[in-house]
């Protein structure tokens, strides 16, 4: 799956994303970071210690900032941020 995003990013068209999304707070850009390293909802509030809920406030709200509907476009907005490396 690494190889197949990184592909991808590597052969897009450059669009306009920021080095990194503005207006993220520190956790949802910590949370983005976990979701594009293929971490989920439970594992990301265990890693946080922090409830379900609350991570699935934080993800909607960041889906929001940045323009995205699911967790593989998020990925993407990840990669093209240079927030996370194929391989991390």
């Amino acid at each position: 799956m690494t190889r197949l995003i990184g592909t991808f990013v590597r052969a897009s068209r450059p669009r306009a994303v920021p080095a990194e999304p503005a207006g993220l707070t520190g956790r949802e850009r910590e949370i983005l970071v976990l979701i594009a390293r293929g971490r989920s909802t439970p594992e990301i509030a265990a890693d946080l210690a922090v409830s379900p809920s609350t991570v699935k406030n934080h993800v909607t709200s960041l889906f929001a900032k940045i323009g995205v509907r699911d967790r593989a476009q998020a990925v993407i907005v990840a990669y093209e941020a240079a927030l996370v490396q194929p391989g991390e």
